[in-house]
């Protein structure tokens, strides 16, 4: 009995000041930047790894440049967020220091719109990464001899199909 007494009055007495809980706010902030760190990383490395052929893609190496370029201002803008993490603790830290009332909830808004906009290329990058595998999927190339010279898609199944046909096949028949 004697000493559940005393861990619950050391409890009690323990130093619940401002400094705990600001310190804590901006490891939260940092831990945020950790992650939108880790997942635009993993991304940058993915589409490098497809585009130097060691994952082996049917996309070409040209076409994952959106991807890369938004994974890779998906890391700055985390980045940018970190900066803005160190403006924060600098607030906090003035304001515990001098007794001042510094709004430090300016750079609290900055990082928080900076990792909210890292977390949409991060899903920009994923979203175009998809789009360009299945534009490999789609079962269709380009006719270069074409009656105009344009090029148009030609369907690369068994039957021939009437909607790609060349008008002068349709007066023949």
């Amino acid at each position: 009995m004697g000493t559940e007494y005393k861990a619950v009055h050391e409890m009690l007495n323990e130093d619940h000041r401002p400094r705990a809980v600001e310190r804590s706010s901006s490891d939260v902030l940092t831990l945020g930047f950790k992650f939108l760190a880790w997942i635009n990383g993993v991304g940058v490395l993915l589409v490098v790894l497809c585009a130097l052929a060691i994952l082996p893609i049917e996309v070409p190496a040209y076409l994952l440049r959106m991807p890369l370029v938004a994974f890779l201002c998906g890391l700055a803008l985390a980045g940018l967020g970190l900066l803005w993490v160190y403006m924060v603790q600098a607030s906090l830290g003035a304001r515990i220091r001098n007794g001042q009332r510094r709004p430090h909830w300016v750079p609290v808004l900055c990082v928080l719109a900076s990792y909210c906009v890292s977390m949409v290329m991060f899903a920009a990058g994923c979203w175009l990464l998809l789009g360009m595998g299945s534009l490999a999927n789609d079962d269709w190339s380009y006719d270069y001899d074409s009656f105009d010279g344009a090029s148009r898609p030609q369907p690369q199944s068994a039957e021939p199909s009437q909607l790609w046909a060349r008008p002068s096949d349709l007066r023949r028949g």
